[in-house]
């Protein structure tokens, strides 16, 4: 496998070369060895990736010149410098897709597993929302499900047969909220979801499935994302921040806070056990945050959930070299870096003009503060920690244990809260309450 790659930094080479261990490279540095690559024909690239490091090449001019060499190619652009980063601009011009590192590590890991998959034509699996199976149905698709301890997508039902209601009940049961289907056939998946929603009556111009709303939820909380840590200077104006803003109001109101009040545990549990990533991750921390204000009637949802959107901000301003490392390997400079998180995400939000009350700001600066007084930035402690950090830390490390990980258990929801329970990083009472409104597990 050729792998062409033009202008990557250090910490870019690296991580592709580790996701792609059996790839061919070649590495181009100058613009003179890059107009060489132009002139010559020996190699069809059927993957090319980009970088700023050859500061004369304008990325869109490189991304088209590219284009006209490699019509079929993917092209990627690859980045860990924030200043300027349009990805919407540069998708427009030329790129399959931009990638901001390390904030997107786990979004390019997954691109780059899709390609390898599609050139040694192997399958890949994408969750869908298992509310979206009707039980009884004839599926056209196989699904499986995902054992994470055992890093294996199993077999539940064939392409021709139907599932049985007994045993989505049994998935439900034990709190599984997605199910997974090949990469290839998710065409038959929306086209089955659609003839559903059709059958049930629901099908009109704003209607959708829960898996195409999560899909959707996801793609806007990263085009919300990567507009926000872009840090042109021209474009932090009071109006950008106003638009901005709005966006993130449209992404609570459509994708977050769109069920009953009283169906807050029942959109929680369509939540629960999806693979992570940076964004999956900001809205499952957005999604519990709202719901659990619900729940337990502390804060206001619209802001506990714009907190959720927001709160790893800072993370596009931890250096690559430290959020590249295993945590135990940290020195203590390195780990006094990384604890200021919580205070980037806060200068972000300030420095691009985001107009957020002061509810919002609290939670995110004190999202890593614990009951016990050892958490960070500021070693905060008991009641000096408020109510909307609590919840919003609450919905960060539900997220965490409540999420299918490779090698890792899965923690029901009440053995989350269980767990939480023994770290002393909450307020007991806190926690008897949080248990409260969330069923017993039967």
């Amino acid at each position: 496998m050729d792998v062409l790659a033009v202008g990557l930094d250090a910490f870019c080479t690296e991580f592709v070369q580790k996701q792609l261990p059996e790839a061919k490279f070649l590495t181009v540095t100058t613009v003179p060895d890059f107009e060489k690559l132009l002139e010559g024909t020996e190699v069809s690239y059927g993957l090319c990736l980009c970088g700023s490091e050859i500061k004369e090449l304008n990325p869109i001019e490189l991304a088209q010149a590219l284009r006209t060499q490699y019509a079929n190619a993917q092209i990627h652009y690859i980045t860990v410098a924030r200043e300027g980063f349009d990805k919407k601009k540069l998708a427009k011009n030329g790129f399959n897709d931009a990638f901001l590192l390390p904030l997107e590590n786990s979004v390019l890991a997954r691109s780059l597993e899709d390609f390898i998959a599609q050139f040694k034509k192997i399958k890949t699996f994408r969750a869908v929302k298992i509310i979206d199976i009707q039980p009884d149905s004839e599926l056209s698709f196989d699904v499986r499900v995902y054992l994470p301890v055992n890093k294996k997508y199993v077999m539940f039902s064939t392409a021709g047969d139907k599932i049985e209601k007994e045993k989505v009940d049994r998935l439900q049961k034990h709190k599984m909220g997605s199910v997974y289907v090949a990469k290839d056939d998710m065409s038959k998946f929306y086209d089955y979801s659609a003839n559903r929603l059709i059958a049930l009556g629901n099908a009109d111009n704003n209607s959708m499935s829960e898996t195409e709303r999560r899909d959707r939820l996801q793609t806007s909380v990263r085009d919300l994302v990567s507009t926000v840590v872009n840090t042109a200077a021209d474009e932090a104006t009071i109006d950008s921040g106003r638009q901005i803003i709005s966006d993130v109001k449209n992404i609570v109101d459509k994708y977050i806070l769109n069920s009953k009040p009283n169906e807050w545990y029942a959109k929680m549990l369509q939540t629960l056990g999806e693979a992570n990533d940076s964004y999956s991750h900001a809205s499952n921390v957005s999604t519990y945050a709202g719901l659990f204000s619900i729940g337990l009637g502390l804060g206001k949802p619209e802001d506990l959930a714009t907190a959720g959107l927001l709160h790893d901000l800072g993370m596009a301003d931890i250096p690559p070299a430290i959020l590249g490392k295993d945590p135990s390997q940290w020195t203590e400079e390195e780990k006094k870096i990384y604890q200021s998180h919580p205070e980037m995400s806060v200068s972000i939000i300030k420095a691009r003009k985001l107009i957020v009350p002061q509810q919002v700001t609290n939670a995110i600066l004190q999202h890593h503060e614990r009951w016990d007084g050892r958490g960070y930035p500021k070693g905060m402690h008991e009641i000096k920690i408020c109510k909307e950090a609590m919840v919003l830390s609450l919905a960060d490390q539900f997220d965490y244990l409540t999420t299918a990980q490779e090698g890792k258990k899965r923690f029901q929801p009440r053995e989350a809260i269980h767990h939480l329970q023994e770290t002393g990083a909450f307020n007991p009472d806190f926690l008897q309450k949080v248990l409260k409104i969330i069923p017993a597990e039967t």
